[in-house]
């Protein structure tokens, strides 16, 4: 399942990391992210993200499933931020996000 919201930084906190924050209960992804992209405002699709560096989103992935706060969130990311670069999704994996979208199999998520 695709998972859109519309988010934007703020200090610490990534557009992504709100995201997974706010993650239905009830999709099958469960909170975990398998990678991480958007949407500019013309429509292109990117997928530039810290959460696309294995590393990176399994210690985040695992900090979800902790139920870590949002300020030990926000200090881990700090930490893991000098050691992990942003990574490119794959052609393929940006292909599936488009393909689930003109499926229909997505859902909107906000704050």
């Amino acid at each position: 399942m695709l998972v859109f919201g519309a988010f934007a930084p703020k200090g610490d906190l990534t557009a992504h990391m709100q995201l997974q924050e706010a993650l239905p209960p009830d999709t099958s992804l469960g909170g975990e992210v398998q990678y991480a992209g958007g949407v500019k405002p013309d429509g292109t699709w990117e997928g530039n993200s810290l959460f696309n560096n294995m590393g990176f989103r399994k210690e985040m992935n695992a900090a979800f499933f902790k139920q870590l706060g949002q300020d030990a969130k926000k200090e881990l990311r700090a930490k893991l931020k000098d050691g992990y670069v942003n990574v490119e999704c794959t052609d393929d994996q940006l292909q599936e996000a488009q393909k689930l979208f003109r499926r229909g199999d997505y859902k909107i998520v906000s704050a």
